[in-house]
């Protein structure tokens, strides 16, 4: 893979693509350093463990000669993520046709981990931010049919297995979702929905619930057949 950031930019924060020579395809990334994000990158892929299945392939088929890792923008790090979310939508790189990246949001990928006072920065500089109805339509779009694997989910699982709320958390949500209800009109939608509406059940719940339901009626009748003493 072909380092093709201009001398002066090594060491500088911004957005890159890995670019192939086969066809128009990219990967999208944000990195505090260049220099070090193409090392963790070729190191990854001469391993053949990186986190997008897609390049690992791409390299495994066509080589690493094929690749070329450029420049699209530099910015600071506080600005990292906002700025590759929009070059992510507008190189289309998370869709399999025309990019590598494996997940349309940037920043939740496996890279650059921002520290907690540059996250509270990217917080402050994107509180009170609307996404334009473009920009979500597009993000929709790439996110349709999308399913976790079930190897991810038992990796989520994992990883809140055990793990508890506290207090502070619990009262915040609390607060954040209080009379945020479904409200009448919803619930009259919802029902209006669900009138008539069948539900499907397999055979395997449905044989638990009789035998749920045979067991207490059998329970049932002991303790009425019981004299009273």
């Amino acid at each position: 893979m072909r380092f093709l950031i201009p001398k002066g930019n090594e060491k500088d924060s911004g957005i890159y693509i890995i670019r192939n020579s086969v066809n128009s395809k990219v990967y999208v990334g944000s990195a505090a350093s260049f220099k070090k994000r193409f090392s963790a990158h070729l190191n990854s892929l001469k391993r053949g463990d990186h986190h997008s299945k897609l390049l690992q392939r791409f390299s495994n088929k066509y080589g690493l000669e094929t690749l070329s890792f450029e420049l699209v923008a530099t910015c600071c790090i506080e600005s990292l993520i906002s700025t590759e979310q929009h070059f992510i939508v507008f190189y289309k790189a998370a869709d399999a046709a025309y990019g590598f990246n494996h997940c349309p949001i940037a920043g939740s990928t496996r890279g650059f981990s921002p520290t907690k006072e540059t996250r509270r920065k990217i917080s402050e500089t994107q509180r009170g931010r609307k996404l334009s109805p473009d920009f979500c339509a597009k993000l929709s779009i790439a996110q349709t049919g999308r399913k976790h694997s079930q190897e991810t989910k038992d990796k989520i699982g994992a990883a809140h297995k055990g793990k508890q709320i506290s207090g502070e958390t619990k009262a915040y949500l609390s607060a954040l979702y209080a009379g945020k209800g479904p409200g009448p009109a919803a619930t009259e939608k919802a029902r209006l929905v669900n009138t008539g509406r069948k539900r499907c059940f397999s055979q395997e719940t449905i044989a638990k619930r009789v035998a749920s339901r045979a067991a207490n009626k059998t329970a049932k009748n002991k303790h009425n057949e019981t004299p009273n003493t």
